[in-house]
């Protein structure tokens, strides 16, 4: 497979500004991201988790993420034919970055064994995580821009949006609300519960004015 790297401006939404900026999407990982989430992700993320510790809160459901080596899954990104990489960088910052595989089959009743795009790994930047801030994120949209840039793939490999993903639990919601069917507990991953979105799924959440 061509892993060809194109940019392209989507539009999001800057909370301090109060109005939508252009940020580039980039079909691709690049190792000034990874240097970002190592410098900056990093760091930001455990301040956070350090602040939400201080007030008695529990931090178990926000450590899950912050365990992710980017470095690792770039790495073996770059060896794997059947992954794509993407990434949303705004003034030069890496905001919010998705790996997806095309290798994998649907499991809904109504599409088993069909081909849709996998969600492997998605993860914004500490500061447009809501939860880790209260719901005060510097940029709103970043998780929902790269699942349209998901469903948008599958549509372009004619799987008509159909896709796939084991969600983290403090993100189960958010699935929930973007219209996915819920398959309940994987086993044989992690005991994380698996999301999978028909293409009937894929038109109402591409509708949605979020």
């Amino acid at each position: 497979m061509s892993k060809l790297r194109e940019i392209e401006f989507v539009q999001m939404f800057d909370m301090a500004r109060q109005e939508h900026v252009d940020v580039e999407l980039r079909n691709f990982i690049s190792n000034a991201n990874v240097d970002d989430w190592r410098k900056i992700w990093v760091p930001e993320h455990f301040r956070l988790i350090g602040r939400i510790l201080d007030r008695g809160d529990d931090i178990m459901e926000h450590v899950e993420s912050a365990k992710w080596n980017w470095g690792k899954k770039v790495y073996e990104l770059r060896a794997r034919d059947n992954q794509i990489g993407f990434s949303l960088v705004s003034q030069g910052v890496t905001q919010a970055m998705m790996i997806i595989d095309i290798s994998k089959k649907c499991k809904h009743r109504f599409q088993t064994n069909q081909n849709l795009v996998y969600i492997e790994f998605i993860q914004s930047a500490p500061w447009n995580n809501r939860q880790l801030n209260d719901g005060n994120v510097r940029y709103g949209g970043t998780g929902t821009i790269l699942m349209r840039k998901a469903v948008e793939f599958s549509r372009n490999s004619l799987w008509r949006g159909r896709l796939g993903l084991h969600s983290l639990r403090n993100s189960e919601g958010f699935y929930r609300k973007a219209g996915m069917k819920e398959l309940g507990a994987d086993a044989n991953y992690q005991g994380l519960t698996y999301f999978e979105m028909t293409p009937h799924q894929a038109d109402i959440f591409m509708d949605k004015d979020y």
